[in-house]
């Protein structure tokens, strides 16, 4: 499994919304944005804390990052860039991506193989879903539409990561 995809995906979606705190105006070309709230369900609970990222099928739009992270109710609220509320209408494939840590869950635990702690961090989701060429999630962002019905990413899996 390629793990390095999940990473990059955070680290472009915390780069974006750190872009986005400056303030600036939107950016020249950018289209319209349809404002668009989804929910992520696993074994018919509500996901919360999952990183949810939207890919264009549209070489065109795929310049317009969109994604977020899910509430305690499942819930996110996807934004352009990390900052402008909405999406570019078309079609995307979603993926999902969730981390947690078990046991001792001290920072110097988790970061220090030689701290002696015992956290261990795995993936809750199933790989399938976090990767572009395996999701099976794909949806359709209509201009009008707000909502769309809940993604169920089935049950719960635990994936432990190796040390990076």
């Amino acid at each position: 499994m390629n793990r390095s995809v999940p990473v990059v995906s955070l680290f472009l979606l915390g780069s974006l919304t750190l872009v986005g705190c400056t303030g600036e105006p939107r950016p020249d070309g950018m289209p319209d944005l349809q404002p668009l709230a989804l929910t992520v369900i696993q074994q018919g609970v509500p996901l919360e804390g999952a990183t949810v990222q939207l890919i264009a099928d549209d070489p065109n739009i795929s310049r317009w990052a969109s994604g977020g992270v899910t509430n305690a109710e499942g819930e996110v609220s996807l934004k352009t860039l990390g900052q402008y509320e909405g999406v570019v209408p078309g079609t995307y494939k979603v993926t999902v991506y969730k981390m947690a840590i078990d046991g001792d869950s001290t920072t110097e635990a988790v970061d220090s193989p030689s701290s002696g702690g015992s956290a261990k961090a795995f993936l809750v989701v199933d790989p399938k879903y976090q990767a572009e060429a395996t999701t099976p999630v794909k949806i359709e962002v209509a201009k009008g539409v707000d909502t769309l019905p809940a993604i169920d990413i089935g049950a719960a899996v635990k994936i432990t990561q190796m040390p990076m």
